[in-house]
């Protein structure tokens, strides 16, 4: 629900299976320079998962943007939540520097 008015009101655009430099991010909201992965606990938990998420992990920093890793459990919400806040800071940077 969050999520959906920071869209409206600031119309970003959410870009799902975003590619950079031949890693497939699970969403993007490329004017924040953001990246979002959702991780299941079973999906990522093997060694050559947790290889390609650490590759994942550098592509984004090489590329100066962030990733948040968001895995499904009782406090997920409370990671959304902290997704959000990134995303209205940069919105708010963003902002601040085209005045």
């Amino acid at each position: 629900m969050v999520l959906l008015n920071i869209y409206n009101e600031h119309m970003l655009i959410f870009v799902p299976e975003y590619q950079m430099d031949k890693a497939t991010f699970d969403f993007a909201i490329p004017s924040l320079k953001l990246l979002i992965e959702i991780d299941s606990k079973s999906y990522h938990s093997s060694e050559r998962q947790k290889k390609r998420d650490r590759w994942k992990t550098a592509v984004a920093k090489e590329n100066e943007w962030t990733l948040f890793r968001i895995q499904p459990c009782p406090k997920m919400e409370l990671k959304i939540e902290r997704a959000v806040l990134e995303i209205q800071r940069r919105i708010l940077r963003t902002a601040d520097a085209a005045r």
